[in-house]
């Protein structure tokens, strides 16, 4: 199946801009998770992993594959040094790190409450930028130790699932994997009650990190006004998937297209059991 690949960069060049935020974007602290998921409601037998990345600060957060961060960085590696040589990018795709299997982005600005969201579905790049959900926390004084940090456990409700959630004050940061956040500090664990969706943390690092900001767009992007705008497009790339691999650069054969198409099909009918229910 046909792939785009574009850098870590241009995502947050992007929805930076988008935002008008014209600084470079501060990172403390990068967390991996272990994101655990149910693709098929249906089958409880099987269960899929994806090794997340979060990238934290006080202002601002990005999550996403960490495949796909390895993808991105590679991308760019290559297209850096070819733009010193003068030499048009060559990529082995034999050497590319392995592929995500989760392709959207979370990048949260906590100084305007809002979160971008980016996908990557096909060599379609559909997102969109919204407020951060309102998550009501109920905290208890149940306490375990994850990772050797003292966790408290907290509740709330999102997008049709509850979830248990586990997090730790020894880092001070509002933040935890895809849209969780706002409890008064880092979490470390969370899953919703039917154990469907899970992240678990398997590494915290103190690290400083910058990333400097210009605007960068490409013709694949499909930035839209809200949320809803976004979905409905979904719903239209799922009811044709043609459209995901439909673009000017390259075309696909008919009968290589008629394949993908099945193929598409026959994994979405596998794929009914998304982390947002509504």
């Amino acid at each position: 199946m046909l792939r785009y690949y574009f850098t870590l960069t241009t995502v947050l060049l992007f929805s930076i801009s988008k935002a008008q935020i014209n600084a470079d974007v501060k990172y403390e602290y990068i967390v991996f998770y272990n994101y655990i998921f149910q693709p098929d409601k249906f089958d409880s037998t099987k269960k899929v992993t994806e090794k997340m990345m979060l990238l934290s600060g006080n202002d601002y957060s990005h999550y996403l594959s960490h495949n796909r961060y390895l993808s991105d960085s590679t991308l760019k590696a290559i297209e850096t040094e070819a733009e010193k040589a003068g030499t048009i990018p060559s990529f082995n795709m034999q050497n590319r790190p392995p592929r995500a299997i989760i392709n959207h982005q979370v990048f949260k600005m906590f100084k305007t409450d809002q979160y971008y969201f980016h996908n990557t579905i096909g060599v379609q790049q559909p997102c969109f930028i919204a407020n951060l959900p309102t998550l009501n926390w109920q905290t208890t004084e149940e306490t375990k130790t994850i990772l050797g940090y003292d966790c408290k456990k907290a509740t709330t409700a999102f997008a049709g699932r509850n979830y248990i959630a586990w997090y730790t004050t020894a880092i001070p940061i509002t933040d935890g994997p895809y849209k969780f956040y706002g409890l008064p500090g880092l979490i470390l664990e969370i899953s919703d009650t039917e154990n469907h969706h899970t992240f678990n943390a398997l590494s915290i690092e103190k690290k400083d990190k910058k990333i400097a900001l210009n605007k960068k767009e490409g013709q694949q992007v499909h930035l839209f006004n809200n949320e809803a705008d976004y979905n409905d497009y979904i719903n239209k790339l799922k009811g044709d998937p043609a459209l995901m691999f439909q673009q000017n650069l390259i075309q696909i054969p008919p009968d290589a297209m008629e394949k993908v198409v099945t193929k598409v099909k026959e994994d979405l009918k596998k794929q009914n059991n998304p982390i947002e229910l509504k």
